[in-house]
């Protein structure tokens, strides 16, 4: 259960397991917002730091300088991390992978379409090892490791399969 109160103007949330009564999370958080699907909480400090908690209080990614903070994939454990209106991207341990340093990361609408890219598919990182990166409308490519493996030199990013 997420218990709140306000001090001075601010709203601050407790996590308390209902069963035992034990606080989680401490009066630290001005924000928490929980995604289902990973049952984490994205949580902005009272410091206006965001980071990431799991639903059962441990500490995924502290509360860094950070603008914003989302799921980039389930799967991989990859979050997309935006700050100054730059966007980089963190894995599960709070490394950084992609410094936030590009304009947007992620196919945009426009590759998305041309390339018959499915609602189903991930157009920030494609076939689950490469992430796509933009800066000043050119792309580039690293793998989830972090490493950049095509530079931000080219007019758009797309593939081609083979017909049956």
């Amino acid at each position: 259960i997420i218990l709140y109160y306000h001090i001075l103007d601010k709203l601050l949330y407790l996590l308390v397991y209902l069963q035992t009564g034990e606080n989680y999370l401490g009066f630290k958080y001005s924000e928490m917002v929980f995604n289902q699907n990973v049952k984490e909480f994205f949580v902005k400090a009272t410091d206006d730091t965001v980071g990431v908690v799991s639903y059962d209080g441990t500490v995924i990614i502290s509360p860094k300088n950070y603008d914003n903070i989302s799921v980039l994939s389930d799967k991989l454990g990859l979050y997309l991390i935006e700050k100054d209106s730059q966007y980089g991207v963190l894995n599960r341990q709070g490394d950084t992978v992609v410094y936030p340093e590009y304009d947007n990361i992620g196919l945009s609408d426009k590759e998305t379409y041309v390339f018959d890219y499915g609602a189903g598919d991930n157009k920030y990182v494609l076939f689950d090892n490469t992430i796509v990166v933009n800066q000043d409308e050119k792309y580039g490519l690293y793998n989830i490791e972090g490493k950049n493996t095509l530079s931000v030199n080219f007019q758009g990013i797309g593939y081609i399969t083979e017909s049956g």
